[in-house]
């Protein structure tokens, strides 16, 4: 079993590796950035500032990575991003483990301990502030129309990011034009580089989510919170 890793660092040092991230990957010319790669990227305690895609993956990862790419690839995906800048391994004993992922530390099991009656790492935040967290989960399709014959395939990937600050006066969940104000340091799989700072627009518009059902073929806008973006803090 891995040992229970030590705490994770405070939003403002992640926030300050966040920024070290971007800005290395925004001096490098277009064709020597790094890309998206889903499965890809950790942190390791040994090198702390190791860039992530210089850190061989687990041997989970690896096999994720060779069964989607059909070969080793280096990158560094949006979790893989997040738990290198809070100095997270990305596999801990007893975090989540009465969810849907045990041990690791990924968009979904952040959610999901944040929202359980002992949080270990995450707790829902109330409002943003430089560091926060910002996530959405995956949506399987069979949590949307009882579509079984892919049971649990998902239709939406979750994703997640670091709030860099936010623009407006007064924080509003309920409001998308509030999520649009928030500047979010994310590691994306369009544009260039994939590490860099957008707006946070992405996430309001995941609480209205739209999905053309595989069955009816109708499409239907899904607004149940629980596939809408949360706002995490990390405990330290």
């Amino acid at each position: 079993m891995t040992a229970r890793a030590p705490r994770p660092c405070s939003p403002a040092l992640a926030l300050e590796r966040a920024h070290r991230l971007a800005s290395a990957e925004m001096a490098r010319s277009p064709s020597a950035r790094h890309h998206y790669i889903l499965g890809a990227g950790k942190f390791s305690p040994e090198a702390p500032d190791a860039e992530p895609w210089t850190l061989a993956p687990t041997p989970e990862a690896r096999t994720k990575i060779r069964e989607r790419y059909g070969a080793d690839r280096t990158g560094l995906d949006c979790r893989g991003f997040v738990i290198w800048c809070y100095q997270l391994a990305a596999r801990r004993d007893g975090f989540n483990s009465g969810g849907s992922v045990t041990g690791w530390i990924n968009t979904d099991s952040m959610i999901e301990d944040a929202r359980s009656a002992s949080p270990d790492l995450f707790r829902v935040a109330k409002a943003p502030r430089p560091g926060t967290i910002i996530a959405y989960p995956s949506i399987r399709r069979s949590e949307l129309d009882g579509f079984t014959a892919d049971l649990g395939k998902r239709v939406r990937i979750g994703h997640v990011g670091i709030v860099e600050r936010f623009r407006g006066a007064e924080w509003d969940p309920s409001q998308p034009s509030c999520w649009a104000l928030l500047d979010v340091v994310q590691c994306g799989s369009s544009g260039s580089p994939a590490v860099r700072t957008i707006d946070g627009g992405l996430w309001g518009r995941a609480a209205s989510y739209l999905f053309t059902s595989p069955i009816t073929k109708k499409a239907s806008t899904l607004t149940r919170s629980k596939w809408g973006a949360v706002l995490l803090d990390v405990i330290v």
